[in-house]
């Protein structure tokens, strides 16, 4: 098709339907391919126009993708037509109907993973010229690739952009010159040296940094594992790192998890999305690690979101129809199972191994509980989910330090001490306790008195199904949970003498293991175990109780 018509006048003919019996797509990509700044204002409502009529017009071909994916996955300089590609690509797949999906197929994923999209998005945002178009673009980038909205991200771009700009207004401009690998390899006997290389590594254009992301990537974050590294280099690196992920945060995701996981087959952003659990492969030394964890952290929840959405989507386009047996409950149940898995991962994580130091250890936990919180304020049925499935007990402490969220539980704590596993109702009086210390109000204390300690007696005496007069059951489970009452006392000094109660009823019921043989008779040993921790508990608990008119916490 060839016409000599502005932008103005094809699209008022295309928008009146004048070309219905002829193929347009030529006449639109030469006006891609030929725009400069500032964007002509009617080229995107030309662009839509030229999208929907692709969907009733069957003479309208889409571009293919052949023809267009030189000029968008290009990196040396982001230009007008590049810009327009990218908006004409995403929102064409946005908008096919979810019913003629095999009949217009979306452009394809291994093209969009070619293209730098943050990298065109920013520069669309920062200049004035695409202000017509950035709108647009940006609506449909955040619908297709939310996992790209960092805000840690956002802020250390911005940070970035300032720095360079006060460098330039500042500093003498020093020629360009190659990385020095060489230097980088050898950090760990010249760290000094290769904190300087990477700090110059930092102040490359953006074209220049993405092209050499995956030889830096590569080269220097394997040994920084190694206890023998500077820390000067790890933030170096962490400096790096941050600036690529603002540029190009898809291919550094794959290029740093392949570098962590060192498995035989290297991993796809497909792969990736499709099961970011993957990620736990990770050369465990990064777990302890402070300085470097937050990578780790980074690409989870990156990886997290992009599972997410690309799962929904496929779900929209694919399993939405009446017909089909797999619906949206099933697939939130399957999220709902990835997130779960992904924090009990997180949690094993903060366990201390044996003779292990504890500042690393420290840092890390503050690093997953902040991680943590941050699910949990997005998503409160995730946190009632963790807790039903239960963790390991010695991490309530620290869940109780760092994860400000964590009072939310008490909304669900009832139902959680109303479950018939005993394990759980164990880990919900546990809870109770330590979270009523923290917490100490008025509206807990009647739960303490209605609910978890009533649980913790039937956890010690279970009813009879004939109704008769309970025995005490001495278990692993009522030992376990018998430290939460010297919490609950000391939260609500007032309910001390019912909880010394149940403590003197347990004591009295013990069978005696006077000349008893343990190692005959496991349950004896069981037996002197409670014994001995009621000793230490009944001391504790009669204080506050002696105290309890001197101090009630529970009008603080």
């Amino acid at each position: 098709m060839s016409l000599d018509i502005n932008v103005e006048h094809f699209y008022l003919l295309l928008r009146g339907h004048a070309f219905e019996n002829v193929d347009i797509s030529q006449k639109v990509k030469d006006y891609i391919l030929k725009a400069s700044l500032p964007i002509n204002t009617q080229l995107v409502p030309l662009i839509k126009e030229y999208v929907n009529s692709i969907f009733y017009s069957p003479q309208v071909h889409a571009l293919s993708e052949e023809s267009i994916a030189d000029t968008l996955s290009q990196r040396v300089n982001v230009t007008a037509s590049q810009v327009i590609l990218l908006f004409y690509v995403l929102y064409y797949n946005e908008s096919i109907p979810s019913q003629s999906i095999t009949e217009f197929p979306a452009y394809s994923a291994a093209l969009l993973e070619s293209v730098p999209v943050k990298h065109i998005l920013d520069h669309a945002e920062l200049s004035p010229g695409f202000s017509d178009i950035y709108p647009d673009l940006l609506c449909c980038v955040a619908n297709q690739f939310p996992e790209l909205f960092d805000v840690n991200a956002a802020l250390i771009a911005a940070g970035s952009r300032e720095r360079a700009d006060m460098e330039s207004r500042f500093t003498l401009k020093k020629p360009r010159r190659a990385i020095n690998m060489n230097v980088l390899k050898s950090h760990l006997h010249q760290p000094v040296e290769a904190a300087r290389e990477l700090r110059y590594v930092v102040t490359l254009p953006p074209a220049d940094l993405m092209d050499r992301m995956d030889a830096v990537v590569s080269t220097v974050l394997p040994s920084l594992l190694d206890e023998r590294s500077s820390p000067t280099v790890q933030e170096a690196f962490i400096a790096v790192w941050d600036t690529m992920n603002s540029l190009a945060p898809r291919e550094l995701w794959v290029s740093t998890v392949n570098c962590l996981c060192n498995e035989d087959t290297l991993f796809t952003l497909n792969s990736l999305m499709a099961d970011p659990i993957i990620l736990f492969k990770a050369d465990t030394r990064i777990f302890r690690s402070p300085i470097l964890f937050p990578i780790f952290l980074s690409l989870l929840g990156s990886l997290r979101t992009a599972s997410k959405h690309k799962a929904w989507q496929r779900f929209s386009a694919v399993f939405a129809q009446k017909e089909q047996l797999f619906n949206a409950r099933n697939l939130t149940t399957m999220m709902y199972a990835q997130d779960s898995t992904m924090l009990q991962f997180l949690l094993e994580i903060c366990l201390r191994k044996d003779d292990e130091p504890t500042d690393p250890l420290e840092s890390i936990r503050r690093q997953i509980c902040s991680f943590i919180h941050g699910l949990f304020i997005d998503d409160q049925i995730l946190l009632k989910l963790l807790h039903f499935q239960t963790y390991d007990k010695r991490l309530l402490p620290m869940m109780m330090k760092h994860v400000p969220s964590i009072y939310i539980t008490s909304n669900f704590l009832g139902e959680l001490l109303r479950q018939p596993q005993p394990e759980q109702q164990v880990f919900g009086i546990l809870l109770a306790g330590y979270l009523f210390e923290k917490y100490p109000l008025e509206n807990y204390a009647q739960l303490v008195e209605k609910s978890v300690l009533p649980r913790l007696s039937r956890l010690a005496f279970p009813k009879t199904r004939d109704g008769s007069v309970p025995a005490i059951q001495p278990t692993p489970y009522l030992l376990e949970a018998l430290p939460a009452t010297r919490l609950l006392a000391e939260a609500f000094p007032h309910l001390a003498p019912e909880i010394l109660n149940i403590l003197n009823d347990i004591y009295t019921a013990l069978p005696s293991t006077k000349d008893v043989d343990f190692w005959a008779d496991p349950k004896s040993m069981i037996n002197e175990q409670i014994r001995t921790r009621l000793d230490q508990l009944k001391p504790l608990v009669q204080f506050q109780a002696d105290n309890m008119d001197r101090v009630n916490k529970s009008t603080m």
